[in-house]
């Protein structure tokens, strides 16, 4: 469609919405003169509009809860970035999740609370998309991106008290400059990422997330416990066979 558009009109990718009348999500777009280029319009007002597009906690989250409360009043002390590392296999992404689902009706009357899967985004172009997509915010097709990464930060500015949250974030310096613009763009958005290792951005703190410790009936057995359980349902652990695995 677009290369059959007038040279002086741009196509926007306006996201999959629900709409009254049809079945299932439909693709939309926005057809605008280039004059409007820079003009941020609201969101669609469809079937799907919320101001989260958080995805459920598909497990308990166990012996995470002082976690949660830390990057609760991190967030809470205004700072603008916190990094959320630690080795594989910890649960950050579950933790991140679990933390966006507590505080998602805290910040729903503002900017809402938002995530981003970043994983496997390969460069700063496909990232910058995929955030532009969560945000349901849609972004000018063909532009450069450098002209996306700023379209995505005047939408950050708009919503003001936004928090987004980006999981699998990868540690390359074009996409951690994309970060520090959308922070200079919207001094009110705070962003929880996790990260291999410091992002080196303004404002940062680090979060280290630590494993549980390995106590008799404590929530690593109990997790472990129940991981089992869910892999191999006829399967029990007494106590013996949980320390002899930990």
């Amino acid at each position: 469609v677009q290369h059959h558009l007038p040279p002086n009109v741009l196509l926007m990718d306006a996201g999959t919405h629900r709409l009254p009348g049809l079945l299932g999500a439909v693709r939309l777009f926005h057809a605008l003169p280039e004059s409007l280029e820079e003009r941020d319009f609201p969101p669609l007002s469809s079937m799907n509009h919320v101001r989260t597009n958080l995805p459920r906690p598909s497990n308990e989250l166990l012996g995470r809860e002082g976690d949660i409360e830390a990057l609760s009043e991190l967030l809470g002390l205004g700072v603008r970035v916190v990094s959320l590392t630690g080795a594989p296999g910890l649960g950050r992404s579950n933790l991140l999740r679990a933390f966006a689902w507590k505080v998602r009706e805290a910040y729903r009357p503002d900017g809402g609370v938002w995530y981003v899967s970043a994983g496997r985004a390969g460069n700063a172009t496909k990232f910058v998309a995929r955030a532009g997509e969560a945000l349901d915010h849609p972004l000018v097709l063909g532009k450069s991106t450098s002209h996306s990464v700023r379209q995505v930060g005047r939408a950050l500015a708009a919503r003001r008290r936004v928090r987004v949250l980006i999981d699998g974030f990868v540690n390359d310096r074009e996409t951690i400059d994309v970060l520090a613009t959308w922070l200079e763009q919207a001094p009110k958005a705070r962003l929880v990422v996790v990260a291999s290792s410091r992002l080196g951005l303004p404002g940062e703190v680090v979060y280290q997330l630590d494993p549980l410790p390995v106590e008799d009936h404590g929530p690593a057995t109990a997790l472990l416990r129940d991981r089992v359980k869910t892999l191999h349902g006829d399967v029990e652990l007494d106590d013996e066979d949980v320390l002899a695995l930990v």
